[in-house]
C-alpha cells in the first residue's frame, strides 16, 4: 500500500469514530416522555394576556410517532419528528365564553422542551399573542 494511502486510511479510522459519536440520537415518543418544569414567557402580542409558569406532562399518543403535551389542563397532540421537532394540532379552548385558538410548534433537545405557542382570539381586530414554553425535564 502506498504511504499516502496508508496515512489516509489511518486518519480516516481515527476521525470517523469521532464524527460518528456526534450523530444526534433519533427522537421517539418514549425518549421525550416526562414532566417538564415549564417557564412561560410572552414573546410578542397585540393584546393583554397574562402568563403563568406550569409543568408540562409529555406522554405517548395513541398513534405511532405521536406525542401528547398536557399543559394548563389541556392536552395537545401531534407527530414527533426524528430530529425532536413537533407541530401539534391546533386546539380551541373556550374560557369565559371566549374561544382561544392555540397552535404549538417546538423542539425537544436532550432533556429540554422549547416551544412557541400562538394564541389568537376575538373577531375585529383579532388578538394574537405568542408565548415561549421552555423547561427542563424533571421526571420521567
Amino acid at each position: 500500500m502506498p504511504r499516502l494511502a496508508l496515512v489516509s486510511a489511518v486518519v480516516a479510522s481515527l476521525l470517523l469514530p469521532a464524527c460518528a459519536r456526534k450523530v444526534v440520537a433519533r427522537s421517539t415518543p418514549a425518549s421525550v416522555v416526562g414532566r417538564y418544569d415549564t417557564k412561560v414567557t410572552r414573546v410578542e402580542g397585540n393584546c393583554p394576556l397574562g402568563t403563568q409558569d406550569e409543568a408540562t406532562e409529555v406522554t405517548i399518543g395513541s398513534s405511532p410517532g405521536v406525542v401528547e403535551l398536557r399543559h394548563g389542563g389541556t392536552t395537545y397532540g401531534g407527530l414527533l419528528q426524528q430530529d425532536g421537532s413537533f407541530q401539534l394540532q391546533e386546539r380551541t379552548v373556550t374560557v369565559g365564553g371566549v374561544d382561544y385558538h392555540l397552535t404549538i410548534a417546538g423542539q425537544f433537545r436532550e432533556s429540554l422542551l422549547d416551544a412557541r405557542v400562538t394564541i389568537a382570539w376575538g373577531l375585529t381586530p383579532a388578538c394574537r399573542v405568542v408565548v415561549k414554553w421552555y423547561g427542563a425535564r424533571s421526571a420521567r
